[in-house]
Parts: structure tokens; sequence; C-alpha cells
């Protein structure tokens, strides 16, 4: 047990204790611990032990699930974050292609143009 100290499992011993013999209608007893015979107090303290070590263990796979749960969820989260920055990502490259495309064209124009009138006649076109 890692979270209870012995003075807890002697605390809930007692008040199992003083739940047992108030079933049977004895009053509660301070030092119930001391009263009761030896073997009572052996199977009560144990008993509580085992009641708080799987208390323990319970909190554990508690708190792991717990855990396991949020880390599940950021890795969503990240997840959803990756894809909307890769659709951008895609989005860019094809403006980046279609923009290239589109410069390609125009230099090749430009390029049609020039040679159009470097063959004309100084005069110009009549």
């Amino acid at each position: 047990m890692k979270h209870f100290t012995e003075s807890d499992v002697h605390i809930a011993a007692a008040a199992i204790a003083n739940a047992r013999g108030n079933r049977h209608g004895v009053p509660a007893i301070v030092d119930i611990l001391e009263v009761i015979g030896p073997k009572l107090r052996e199977e009560v303290i144990e008993d509580t032990r085992a009641a708080l070590e799987a208390l323990d263990k319970d909190s554990a796979i508690t708190r792991i699930t717990r855990e396991r749960d949020q880390a599940n969820e950021r890795a969503e989260r990240a997840i959803e974050v990756n894809l909307r920055y890769q659709t951008e990502i895609q989005t860019l490259e094809e403006n980046r292609a279609a923009t290239a495309v589109l410069i390609d064209g125009l230099t090749r124009r430009a390029e049609e143009a020039e040679e159009r009138l470097s063959v004309q006649p100084e005069g110009g076109a009549r």
C-alpha cells in the first residue's frame, strides 16, 4: 500500500470493528482494537489492509485509465491539426502549381510578342 499509513489502517480497522459491533447492538468503542481479542484484531486489520490495497489498486487503475484517455484525446487533436495542415499544404501546392502554369503561359506569350516585335519592319506593321 502506497497511499495509506499504518495509522490509516488502524483508524479504518477500528471503524470496521465498531461497525461489526454496532450490528450486534454494541455501542462504538474508542479503543476498539485494544478491547477485542488478538485473533479478531488481526482479522480486522488484515481485512482492512486488503480493502485499502484494493482501493489503492482501483485508484491506480482509474488514474492510469484517465491518463490513457487524456493521452488519446491529445493524440486525436494532434491528428486533426496535422490533417488540417496537410490540407492547407496541399492547397498551397496546388496553388503554386497553378501559378507556375500561369507564369509559364505568360512567359511564352511575352516571348512570342517579343519575337513578333523583333520581326516587324522598323516602320511597324501596315
